[in-house]
């Protein structure tokens, strides 16, 4: 209640991901085995309550089942104890991962995202693979104070859209693993509050610390 929304500006989406040597070759087949033994496979995270956390915690409740976190100092760190071994899979941004994908020392099994990553148009959605009712995705959205009056508002709106619909500056969000996503007002503000409800129950089932 402290901010205005104004406009989204972007989303960044993340990736299921997992060691070459992980008989799971889809989403499907790596549900089947968390719940074969629930807790057996390890999942790298850049700590509790991080990014990495919750998109997990998120799978574990649409889906079911249940991983075993192991935190790291970042996520980069968790990536590549994906790709050694000594965690069986990751979920993190998508420009961590993409890198490691592409050569070949990762497998992605899904996007986070409702929509296909433009990086990675042939790999599936979450839901597409088969897990309905999963979507995770970091958004950026601009805020003015509380209070601002609405010509203001809509002004500063115009400029974020029109900004945010250049190729140069799509270009730029692209190279940092973001896509372009502007709003309305209302829009950002619906955005926020299902974001806070959500979080909020997911938080709570999962026991994790604020």
């Amino acid at each position: 209640t402290d901010l205005a929304p104004i406009s989204k500006l972007g989303i960044s989406p993340s990736a299921v991901v997992v060691n070459n040597k992980l008989p799971a070759k889809d989403m499907k087949e790596l549900i089947a085995l968390a719940k074969k033994e629930p807790g057996k496979l390890n999942y790298g995270s850049a700590g509790i309550g991080s990014a990495g956390h919750l998109s997990v915690a998120l799978l574990e409740d649409v889906a079911g089942v249940k991983f075993t976190q192991v935190p790291y100092k970042g996520g980069g760190p968790s990536v590549i104890a994906t790709i050694a071994g000594e965690v069986q899979l990751a979920i993190p941004v998508m420009a961590s991962a993409a890198t490691h994908v592409k050569a070949g020392r990762l497998r992605m099994l899904a996007v986070t995202s409702a929509k296909r990553s433009q990086a990675f148009p042939d790999v599936p959605t979450v839901q597409e693979a088969g897990i309905p009712g999963y979507v995770y995705e970091t958004w950026f959205g601009l805020f003015a104070p509380a209070g601002t009056p609405k010509p203001i508002l809509a002004k500063l709106n115009q400029s974020a859209v029109k900004g945010l619909g250049t190729s140069d500056l799509r270009k730029q969000f692209q190279s940092q693993g973001l896509e372009a996503d502007p709003s309305t007002p209302e829009e950002l503000g619906k955005t926020l509050r299902e974001a806070t409800a959500t979080w909020a129950k997911i938080i709570k089932n999962a026991g994790i610390p604020i």
